[in-house]
């Protein structure tokens, strides 16, 4: 029986021996022939045998180190950029339910302005928090004067009209809560409720600013 694993020379009965042979087998050859990851029982020993035989058997390459090194190194490389994939996808998982408007703000969205953006502010209420000169600075700093008023213009409107902004009144009870829950129950996706709930209260803003009031809870009555 020929056994797996090593390599060396055997005696077959009735070839003159001995013969230096080796227990990897072509893909193609195997699988035609029955024979198994596993060369340890009679019949694939009986293939292996055959193989040799016929002469159609090929000798294992035993790659020398610089070889074996670079394909170390081409493990690590793919495990680095699959931990990155997955790290993307992780935080894409996060903001893009709070601002799905991010994405379009840099050709490359976690570029070195975009990271220092997000570690200072990662809600589009805390950008808009923050005070306009301070965000200049930041972005012009970070992106070494590639970026300037205009970049922060777009980021603060982006900000402001990002359907994100109304993830903050799912989380409080009152109508628009209701509203997404009863949008829900009828079987609406997730964000196509959120965007519903975005365009109420974009119509609620157009209406205070048309009136000249402030908001109230309940529409003001008139008088007939």
């Amino acid at each position: 029986m020929i056994h797996p694993g090593a390599r060396g020379t055997c005696t077959l009965r009735g070839l003159p021996g001995p013969y230096r042979w080796f227990p990897w087998v072509p893909y193609g050859i195997a699988l035609p022939l029955g024979i198994r990851k596993s060369k340890t029982d009679k019949i694939d020993a009986r293939h292996i045998a055959t193989l040799l035989k016929n002469g159609e058997q090929r000798p294992a390459l035993v790659p020398g180190e610089l070889a074996m090194s670079c394909r170390q190194l081409t493990r690590l490389r793919y495990a680095q950029v699959r931990q990155v994939a997955k790290l993307k996808q992780r935080l894409w998982a996060r903001l893009h339910p709070v601002w799905p408007e991010y994405e379009g703000l840099f050709a490359t969205s976690f570029n070195k302005t975009g990271r220092k953006l997000l570690l200072t502010a990662p809600t589009p209420a805390e950008v808009l928090a923050l005070d306009p000169e301070q965000l200049t600075e930041l972005v012009r700093k970070t992106s070494r004067g590639k970026f300037g008023p205009a970049k922060v213009e777009q980021i603060r409107q982006a900000a402001t009209h990002s359907v994100g902004m109304a993830m903050r009144s799912l989380q409080q009870e009152g109508e628009l809560q209701e509203y997404w829950l009863r949008k829900r129950r009828e079987g609406t996706h997730h964000l196509t409720a959120v965007t519903a709930i975005a365009a109420k209260i974009c119509r609620r803003a157009w209406r205070i600013l048309t009136d000249g009031r402030d908001y109230l809870p309940q529409p003001p009555c008139t008088q007939s």
